[in-house]
């Protein structure tokens, strides 16, 4: 079975949308010290659990045999995944707006430098708050950009995945 023209698309889509985000996860975090609260860890696995299906689908498109329909189980994962991570998205942005209130607890990071003093940093770190947006651009937080990001790559996959329902073109035979 020869994989549809558009998945190599829809493979790109997955793979960028985790990379990138997750790239930027960890620059907000490990650059700019901004520690995430449990709603942004969500998110985070969220968009984990889309890259990695995204990349078991490429393993099984790069395959001899060209598994396309497993492919599409995974690519299909991954879509529900990053519908997920904008349910979250979403789900935080409303919750920074003060539309709905908090309803998970904040989560505490760790210093796992040094271990002799892992539990007294656990009690003297204040935990990370979800309804408060540390950093902004354009009027946007980062789950506001998350959402608009996660929001544009489930409605692009969903897309390309309902396109790859129809049959490929007809590779037309050229005249000698």
């Amino acid at each position: 079975m020869q994989a549809h023209p558009l998945l190599p698309a829809a493979l790109f889509v997955v793979l960028a949308t985790g990379i990138a985000l997750l790239a930027a996860y960890l620059y907000f975090e490990q650059h700019l010290a901004l520690e995430p609260c449990r709603l942004c860890w969500w998110q985070r696995y969220a968009h984990m659990t889309a890259l990695a299906a995204g990349v078991v689908a490429a393993g099984n498109l790069l395959h001899l045999q060209a598994r396309t329909r497993l492919a599409l189980v995974f690519l299909s994962i991954a879509l529900i995944a990053l519908l997920a991570s904008t349910g979250l998205a979403l789900w935080h942005v409303l919750t920074e707006a003060g539309v709905i209130p908090v309803l998970v607890c904040a989560s505490p990071s760790l210093d796992l430098s040094q271990a002799g003093s892992a539990f007294a940093d656990i009690l003297e770190r204040k935990p990370v708050r979800c309804d408060l947006a540390p950093w902004t651009f354009l009027g946007l937080s980062i789950a506001g950009w998350n959402l608009v990001y996660s929001a544009c790559a489930t409605a692009a996959l969903a897309f390309l995945l309902l396109r790859t329902r129809r049959k490929a073109p007809l590779q037309e035979a050229s005249e000698p």
